[in-house]
């Protein structure tokens, strides 16, 4: 006789022991963190009499709330260190379980900067189109795309690694008069790829005979609903006296700023140098504020960014690039302080007079001393 229908269902979901053979349950099962985000991990048990717990050393990166049938593991300020393999075990009448779970963590700005040598992007002029963006990972799931108008001229950026393990990319698309005609769009695609979901930032400009266009675009898809990714932060680097350098066989690049540090109010400039075998061009890759907040002058292998009056947000992250066949960088943290002399008027009078005072002060004390002493 053969086996009902039913039987065989029930045959295949419960074990020879008479249980269910997948009682264990991890929500989210693809679980997605942005980097210094947060998210939790819930494992459950359908068992009244059951017990489950997140077993192993990655745990220690983050909190756990324990229950009679689910336990919860939450994430918090994540971190590329607190990716990986996550698991969690259970137990129930005499039986074990087990699932594991691939947490991922990701960073994606909220912006690209692209920028054009010169800056104004003039049809029948050639230029050098500057696309960068800061704090990305998984790098190798990274793609970046150059479009004249609808065709793919270039693909590929170089990168460099934050202090948090993060990556700050760049590309350096070079267009010669030809290319550049009136009304000609250049876009700058960069895409990031984590589990189900994809972000996306565009940027692009416009050659105008009039001035340049930008236009910069946000775009986030994903099959599920998206995470939110936190802001671009900069990396903090040690500030020196002397330049900054980076060396390739045959460049040398450095930057540097003078004075040394900043101060409100008062001009501050920092330059850029390179020395090569043959001819070099360098670019600002990124700069606290906008780069048309500075003047700068570019002559030969050198650029210099001048302010007449730096101001606190002129203060951070400055990084130059090299535009040639594999770009080269280096990076300076500058600051700007409080003008320790710029006091008010009324702030030193207050500082005369209260001298003033402790010298009359002193004068009557030392009188009436002398007259108890008589």
């Amino acid at each position: 006789m053969e086996p009902a229908p039913v039987l065989l269902l029930l045959s295949s979901l419960w074990g020879c022991s008479g249980h269910p053979t997948d009682r264990l349950v991890v929500t989210p099962r693809e679980p997605v963190v942005p980097f210094g985000g947060s998210t939790e991990l819930n494992c459950s048990l359908a068992c009244a009499r059951g017990k489950v717990e997140w077993r192993g050393l990655d745990t220690a990166l983050g909190t756990i709330s324990s229950f009679p049938t689910h336990s919860i593991l939450h994430i918090r300020n994540a971190t590329v260190a607190t990716e990986g393999t996550k698991i969690c075990e259970g137990k129930c009448n005499g039986q074990h379980y087990q699932k594991t779970v691939a947490l991922k963590v990701y960073a994606f700005p909220d912006m690209l900067r692209l920028e054009a040598a010169p800056q104004i992007l003039r049809p029948g002029h050639p230029a050098n189109l500057n696309c960068s963006a800061m704090d990305l990972y998984p790098i190798n799931e990274v793609t970046l795309t150059w479009y004249r108008g609808h065709e793919v001229v270039k693909t590929g950026f170089d990168s460099e690694e934050t202090d948090e393990e993060l990556h700050n990319i760049v590309s350096i698309l070079s267009v010669n008069g030809t290319e550049v005609a009136e009304g000609v769009e250049f876009r700058c695609n960069v895409t990031l790829r984590v589990g189900q979901e994809t972000f996306t930032q565009v940027a692009s400009l416009v050659a105008s005979a009039e001035a340049v266009t930008e236009q910069p675009a946000a775009v986030v898809t994903s099959t599920g609903s998206p995470s939110t990714a936190r802001p671009a932060a900069t990396t903090a680097l040690p500030t020196g006296t002397g330049p900054s350098v980076g060396t390739a066989p045959a460049c040398s690049l450095q930057i540097w700023s003078l004075p040394p540090t900043g101060t409100r109010g008062r001009a501050l400039r920092i330059e850029c140098h390179a020395q090569c075998a043959g001819n070099a061009t360098v670019g600002w890759f990124w700069t606290p504020a906008a780069l048309s907040q500075y003047q700068e002058e570019s002559t030969g292998s050198s650029s210099t960014l001048r302010l007449d009056r730096a101001e606190p947000w002129h203060q951070g992250h400055y990084q130059c690039v090299l535009l040639g066949h594999r770009t080269q960088m280096v990076s300076l943290e500058v600051m700007v302080v409080e003008d320790s002399f710029s006091s008010s008027p009324a702030i030193a009078m207050g500082t005369v007079g209260s001298l003033l005072g402790l010298i009359v002060a002193g004068a009557v004390s030392r009188r009436l001393w002398k007259r108890f002493r008589s």
